[in-house]
Order: structure tokens, then sequence, then C-alpha cells
């Protein structure tokens, strides 16, 4: 039988801390954009815009789930804003920003902060990490 060795990934409490901040900052951009969705004038935009709305949601109940619920690192615990929040998206420029800042966000998580032990929070920064990025390439292409 061969055995595999991981690599030690950070402490449990960095992680967990940094998934914490990607969840607030999702919540953010679910207030944010779903208040812009109803003061758009534009039909296709005001799709688009719930769109992101809807997937900043599922993100953050999906981050949700890989932060433990009881203990010393609950949701209610880490869940706060970074040190250096994202711009608060109040147009559609700012919505564009605030999606790019946390693409970057989850590249970190996912290439220095979740170790590879923990293969189901991986799996979820990475599925986040997608869907933001395929969210900003639908905002891109409707504001074209």
């Amino acid at each position: 039988m061969n055995l595999v060795r991981l690599k030690a990934g950070p402490p449990i409490e960095i992680s967990a801390a940094a998934i914490g901040k990607c969840h607030w900052l999702e919540m953010q951009l679910f207030h944010a954009a779903g208040a812009l969705v109803t003061v758009t004038e534009q039909p296709e935009l005001a799709v688009v815009l719930s769109e992101v709305c809807q997937h900043a949601a599922w993100r953050a109940n999906e981050l949700a789930l890989r932060i433990p619920p009881q203990g010393a690192l609950t949701l209610m615990v880490v869940s706060v804003p970074p040190q250096h929040p994202l711009v608060a998206p109040t147009d559609i420029a700012s919505v564009r920003l605030a999606l790019e800042q946390l693409q970057g966000r989850y590249e970190l998580l996912r290439t220095e902060l979740v170790g590879p032990a923990d293969r189901a929070a991986a799996r979820t920064v990475r599925q986040c990490s997608e869907d933001v990025t395929a969210d900003i390439a639908v905002l891109v292409a409707a504001v074209s």
C-alpha cells in the first residue's frame, strides 16, 4: 500500500478566517447587486444583476457550509469584514470591481489558504472562483 503524504496546509484558524471574510464579502455583494436591480432602467442589465445577486447568495451559502457550526470558529466569529473590504458596489462598474476583487481573494484561498487535506473546502473555493469568473464575463457582455 502506497501512502501519499499531503503538504501541510495553514492552521484551520487562518483558513476559516479567510473563508469567513469571503462569506461576508459575498453577502455584501448580494445586498448591493440586489439593490441595483431595483434601480436599473435596462431590463437586460437588471436580469444580469439579479443573477449576480443570486450567485453571490449561493456562494455565501456554500462558504458557510465549510465553516464549523460549533466551537471557536463558528460563522458568527469568522464572517467579519476584512481589513481591506471590497469597494461597496453602487453602480455596474463597482459591481464588476467587487467581483474582480473576490476573484483575487478566491485565488489566494485556492493557492495558499486552503490546505490540500481539506478537499471539501478546496472544491467549494474552486467552484466559487469559477462562478465569479463566469459572472464577470456575463456582466462585461451585458454592458458592452
